[in-house]
């Protein structure tokens, strides 16, 4: 016998419904440096060009040296972006 509130069970099915609606990205990093100017600079060229970019900051916050921050893309775009960034000489 199963004794199962039928509220608790709608909720859940619903909420199993929207977590599979999500798409999931596969975000590749693409550049990575320890100087955020140059990473911005380069996430607003992408920009430009039709790319979205997001950047990941995995500096210290206490000793800025440690730690690189990372340029990433979504996965369709990884060419296209290197190929950007190589061209940008940065």
């Amino acid at each position: 016998m199963d004794i199962r509130n039928p509220k608790l069970t709608k909720w859940r099915t619903a909420i199993s419904q929207k977590r599979s609606s999500f798409p999931t990205v596969n975000w590749v990093k693409v550049y990575s440096s320890t100087i955020l100017q140059n990473v911005e600079i380069l996430r607003h060229l992408l920009r430009e060009n039709g790319i979205e970019g997001i950047v990941m900051n995995r500096q210290d916050s206490a000793y800025v040296t440690i730690g690189e921050i990372d340029l990433m893309v979504k996965g369709p775009d990884v060419l296209r972006a290197k190929r950007i960034i190589t061209e940008a000489k940065l």
